[in-house]
């Protein structure tokens, strides 16, 4: 495991975004980004995404330079997969959006913020529900299968 810098300007080294692994998964080694991007904050002249924005270009240019067939990132991004400000990695034909995503607040689920991208991995998608703490959180375990059929609903890149 090793750091994914993806710090925008400014953010001292302190502030690590992301990490990056290669795990062992049926079907051979998965290289898998787990990221967490700056959020969206409110300011004086309104809503500002340009720290996040910048960590989302950093990523995608990672992910597009990254010469894994086999590629997960998951974690918060601060924006649905619909986010302009996200485009650096949700409009690459190799990282589509899954249906893997986390929902908060678990009472009331308005945005999903927490995303799982995939390149040449099929099902990614959420297993093993468990028993929901009090918190009201919904738990849940990613589950990746083996390589799909390229364009299918099930999540994975063509």
């Amino acid at each position: 495991m090793r750091p994914a810098d993806i710090r925008p300007e400014g953010f001292p080294a302190s502030r690590q975004r992301g990490l990056q692994a290669t795990v062992s998964a049926p079907g051979g080694e998965i290289v898998v980004y787990v990221v967490h991007l700056p959020s969206v904050r409110l300011g004086a002249t309104g809503l500002t995404s340009a720290a996040r924005d910048e960590s989302a270009a950093l990523l995608g240019t990672l992910a597009a330079d990254d010469p894994a067939g086999r590629l997960l990132l998951v974690g918060d991004l601060n924006g649905t997969v619909r986010d302009r400000g996200l485009g650096p990695l949700t409009s690459r034909p190799h990282a589509q959006p899954s249906g893997f995503a986390f929902s908060r607040p678990a009472a009331l689920p308005v945005v999903r913020i927490g995303q799982g991208l995939g390149r040449g991995v099929a099902g990614v998608g959420a297993g093993g529900d468990r028993k929901r703490p009090p918190s009201g959180a919904r738990p849940r375990t990613p589950a990746v299968g083996g390589r799909g059929a390229p364009g299918s609903s099930r999540g994975e890149s063509r």
